[in-house]
């Protein structure tokens, strides 16, 4: 058995979607000066490699802490989607077996090597409506990619985000190392418990 990190490092001046939104992390105890080592963690629920609940967009969805634990793990299949703008119902089609069959579908875009550069927000391939439509209506508990977001980064209405959220699906975003990792896998995204939680960072992994 091998465990691969598929998380990103929460550090200050990281990627986020808002430049609002860092997460800052500070020491505020040395063992020189206290005898003891602690930081402060200031972050938001949706940096870093993060999960979205479906109450992030959707007044009826529900929050991770609401959850059971079952929801966070699972038999995934990896989809190559480098060099594509969209991921089209075409590309999902060919993979309809194994969708059937898994509970996570995760897309390698390879756009992680663009991670804390000004490109890592545009031009990355995100789902189109009706393959957004065609995940949101399968058997699957969400679905995992290694860029910023399911919509473009200038979308006004956040509308793949809407028909996965509708369809009861959650949301892994800004995942890495994938391409470390084979076809099908075993996937955990485990994400931070607080109340009321409409996302929330993770520690996501691979189990080969």
């Amino acid at each position: 058995m091998k465990i691969i990190d598929l998380t990103h490092k929460l550090e200050n001046n990281m990627t986020a979607y808002s430049p609002d939104s860092r997460a800052k992390i500070q020491k505020v105890a040395t063992i020189e000066n206290n005898g003891y080592e602690e930081s402060l963690l200031t972050i938001y629920s949706h940096n870093g490699t993060h999960m979205d609940s479906t109450k992030h967009m959707n007044i009826n969805g529900k929050t991770l802490d609401t959850l059971d634990i079952e929801n966070f793990a699972g038999k995934a299949i990896l989809i190559d989607v480098k060099d594509k703008e969209y991921i089209d119902l075409e590309l999902l089609k060919k993979y309809e077996e194994r969708i059937n069959e898994c509970d996570f579908v995760i897309f390698n875009s390879s756009w992680d090597k663009f991670w804390n550069t000004d490109k890592y927000y545009k031009d990355y391939p995100v789902l189109n409506k009706e393959s957004a439509k065609y995940l949101a209506n399968s058997n699957i508990k969400g679905i995992g990619i290694d860029m910023l977001s399911v919509d473009p980064y200038d979308s006004a209405d956040f509308e793949i985000h809407s028909i996965l959220f509708d369809g009861g699906k959650l949301i892994v975003e800004n995942l890495t190392n994938l391409e470390n990792i084979p076809n099908e896998f075993l996937f955990i995204a485990a994400p931070l418990k607080f109340n009321d939680a409409d996302g929330a960072p993770v520690r996501a992994m691979a189990i080969i």
